[in-house]
């Protein structure tokens, strides 16, 4: 009788199991509820009740094997393209056309984005200083030149100090490069610039490619963030300091960094607030 008694006892555990578990549910929580089950089942009892049949215990998944691939709550890309693959769903259908559109979407806004992409390196790295400072680029290389100095080795060199947030992660990154170096003197940090470089800074604003009176604010167009709380990829303060200097709308989700697969709503309906909006500001 006790044997009939946890038989049963397993098999309404089994059964609670398979109505409990979701699509959803991360593989850690699913394997870790299988475990428990499959520890409780008396499997001896089984064998004497079934002294005819050969059985062979079933194998546990081996924890190891998935814990990489899932991260609190939310399938990895990894085991999403695997569904899609094998398994698909309209679920999945959806939102491999979704990252599709959203891949467009970030080339257009890249070709958008054609001075920090294209052109020569020392022209990119000028229009991203330009762009943290919020200024034109022809603004932002007139106030570097007009803080070089000359030096007692005769290279142009600059105080460190006076250097707007920009123009210092443009001199950390030239310094990187080889195409500035650092210098300490009269109890100052000084960068000094190369010379080929500085001719061509200077030669550049012949060349009014901007007008030197331009806005040096110009105005910030909407943008929207979806920030994705458990990324692993990028970390989520990191997204909320990016979104946070391009002035962005934020929305924040519990998701991987393959948000679009694991929220295809949220991101679905940031894309349609940020449509909204657009058109609303074509029609002023």
């Amino acid at each position: 009788m006790q044997s009939i008694a946890r038989l049963r006892q397993a098999d309404h555990a089994l059964g609670e199991l398979r109505d409990g578990l979701k699509p959803l549910d991360s593989t850690e929580s699913q394997l870790r509820a299988f475990r428990q089950v499959f520890d409780a089942i008396p499997w001896s009892d089984v064998r004497e009740t079934l002294p005819s049949q050969k059985l062979e215990t079933p194998t546990v998944p081996a924890y190891s094997d998935f814990v990489d691939r899932s991260v609190a709550g939310q399938e990895d890309l990894l085991i999403a393209l695997t569904e899609l693959f094998t398994a698909p769903t309209a679920r999945h259908v959806f939102a491999f056309a979704l990252a599709a559109f959203i891949d467009v979407l970030v080339f257009l806004l890249a070709y958008a984005a054609g001075p920090f992409f294209f052109g020569a390196s020392e022209d990119r790295w000028l229009a991203a200083g330009a762009a943290l400072d919020s200024v034109d680029d022809q603004v932002f290389l007139r106030d570097l030149v007009r803080k070089l100095v000359p030096s007692p080795q005769g290279l142009a060199r600059v105080d460190g100090a006076t250097l707007s947030p920009g123009e210092l992660q443009l001199f950390l990154l030239l310094t990187a490069k080889g195409l500035a170096a650092r210098s300490e003197g009269e109890g100052k940090l000084f960068y000094l610039l190369d010379q080929s470089l500085h001719q061509r800074m200077v030669e550049s604003l012949a060349v009014r490619g901007l007008s030197l009176h331009a806005n040096p604010q110009p105005a910030r167009r909407p943008s929207w963030y979806l920030v994705s709380t458990e990324d692993r990829m990028i970390p989520p303060d990191a997204q909320r300091g990016m979104s946070k200097r391009a002035g962005s709308t934020v929305v924040e989700v519990k998701g991987s960094h393959a948000v679009y697969v694991s929220q295809p709503q949220a991101v679905a309906s940031l894309i349609a607030k940020a449509a909204a909006n657009g058109a609303a500001l074509a029609t002023r």
